[in-house]
């Protein structure tokens, strides 16, 4: 299924890198049931068609790129308070997330479309194909200028992710995959595009104890998702000998879609979640997963995590016993404890050996129009600070447009007891003057802009002559040049 608008996709240089690229197979666990192409057809898609979805989703992430770059000077540039950092970005996150929309349902009309802005509470991802989209991953990074902040779009069938594209526009990052076609990470600026992961034949990772892990923090820092969460970060950093993993390190990059890509790549050996949305992984989970890695729940004993589920532990490349052995370790430190992270609108993430708590239909009902209410609110804050914001600006542009009109006009404001009027600037400069001091200050006048012209005559002149002589001593040293070049092939000849 080609795009139904005949715009190119892709810019020249991106195209070419893209073209380069080999096509192998990744060895990965598959994202999708065994029989992929009976799933292609039954969407009506065939795998050339998941390519062309690629590189629309390509030139979607190059050009809200170039929103987060500008973007990024404006927050830089304007004073910082909180509730004008959270507008700006509420803002920036709101036109990337149109303009995705927007392209990519001109192009696949009949795909369904999430995005995080536009989420409301119940909403369920479809089996159908459908676009899932995180405008700006890594907010608070965004915000304090760190470079680690991306957007991510991924395509999904069946509820797997089966095209994924995640862009750091301030690296330089191009992360892409095909369902099996490979993974790779294109840079534009260079002209590279790399296979994933980088190190094709992967060095060993026995256990935890050899693995450097990538752990986020979240905005909830309480309740029992939260303390499970910290002794996870404890147990991951503490020592065998105390019951630890005593793994390398662990990194905190702040960006759920880059460290499913570090991972993917080789930089990371792992990553563990347990609180993040579909919209953050799904493009990373393709990635990853056709660079050889795979995602386990971060629940202990679910192989098989489901998108929604929020719950994750991504290990990269390397041999499958070695992947199961540290999958198990880190179930092994959780114990019979599981994460209670929660997918709106009921609860869900928990897995096969860890049932979640059982509520009346009553108790459901009641949690879903809370959530929904909560979700609601959020929706009207966020409208409301947005149409707040562009009436200020508007109010700004209008009020800069209209002071710049009357100075060209030679008027200006004068705002008194009665109002404001608008009176000519011979007015303001001439007010309670007698005609003789008029006269006097129009000379003046003269005189100065006489002075300035002859200023600038007087600088042009030296400019040229300094010009002229540069000239002239140019055109000596390269006839001495000559001369001592002649000499020295006559003394040799």
């Amino acid at each position: 299924m080609a795009p139904q608008n005949k715009r190119p996709v892709l810019t020249s240089t991106l195209s070419a890198l893209l073209s380069t690229a080999t096509r192998s197979r990744a060895t990965s666990r598959p994202a999708l049931p065994t029989d992929f192409n009976a799933v292609l057809v039954k969407y009506g898609l065939t795998h050339q068609d998941l390519k062309e979805i690629e590189s629309v989703l390509i030139d979607v992430a190059t050009e809200a790129g170039n929103i987060m770059v500008a973007a990024e000077y404006s927050l830089i540039m304007t004073p910082q308070t909180k509730n004008n950092t959270s507008d700006l970005v509420t803002v920036f996150d709101k036109q990337i997330e149109d303009m995705a929309e927007k392209r990519l349902q001109e192009a696949y009309p009949s795909f369904f479309f999430l995005g995080e802005e536009t989420f409301k509470a119940g909403t369920k991802l479809a089996d159908a194909p459908t676009f899932v989209v995180d405008p700006i991953d890594g907010t608070l990074n965004f915000t304090q200028g760190v470079p680690n902040c991306a957007i991510s779009l991924a395509l999904t069938l069946d509820k797997k992710p089966v095209v994924g594209v995640v862009f750091n526009p301030f690296r330089g990052d191009m992360y892409h995959a095909v369902k099996g076609q490979g993974a790779f990470l294109t840079r534009p600026t260079t002209g590279n595009t790399i296979k994933l992961p980088v190190q094709q034949n992967p060095k060993p990772m026995p256990s935890l104890n050899s693995c450097l892990v990538a752990v986020e923090w979240g905005n909830q820092r309480k309740g029992p998702n939260w303390a499970l969460r910290t002794s996870i970060h404890n147990a991951l950093l503490t020592s065998k000998d105390e019951g630890g993993a005593m793994c390398k390190s662990v990194r905190s990059n702040g960006s759920a879609a880059l460290d499913f890509c570090y991972v993917a790549h080789g930089m990371l050996d792992a990553f563990w979640e347990g609180g993040v949305w579909s919209w953050d992984v799904a493009a990373g989970w393709c990635i990853l997963e056709e660079a050889g890695g795979i995602v386990a729940s971060a629940n202990p004993g679910d192989w098989d995590p489901t998108l929604e589920g929020r719950l994750y532990f991504a290990v990269r490349n390397a041999k499958p016993e070695e992947q199961k052995a540290v999958v198990e370790e880190l179930w092994g430190l959780m114990g019979d404890r599981s994460s209670c992270a929660t997918s709106a609108p009921v609860l869900s993430g928990f897995g096969q050996n860890h049932p979640a708590p059982k509520l009346t239909e009553e108790q459901k009902e009641a949690l879903k129009k809370k959530q929904e209410a909560r979700e609601e609110k959020k929706r009207q804050e966020r409208e409301t600070r947005y149409k707040a914001w562009a009436d200020t600006k508007a109010k700004l542009s209008d009020a800069t447009s209209k002071k710049a009109k009357l100075r060209d006009s030679g008027s200006y404001y004068v705002t008194g007891d009665s109002g404001t009027a608008t009176i000519p600037q011979s007015s303001v400069n001439n007010h309670n003057l007698t005609p003789e001091e008029i006269a006097e200050r129009e000379r003046k006048e003269k005189e100065r802009q006489e002075k300035k012209q002859q200023r600038r005559e007087a600088r042009a002149e030296i400019a040229k002559t300094v010009k002229a002589k540069r000239n002239e001593a140019t055109k000596k040293r390269e006839k001495i040049r000559l001369a001592v070049t002649w000499l020295t092939l006559k003394l040799h000849l």
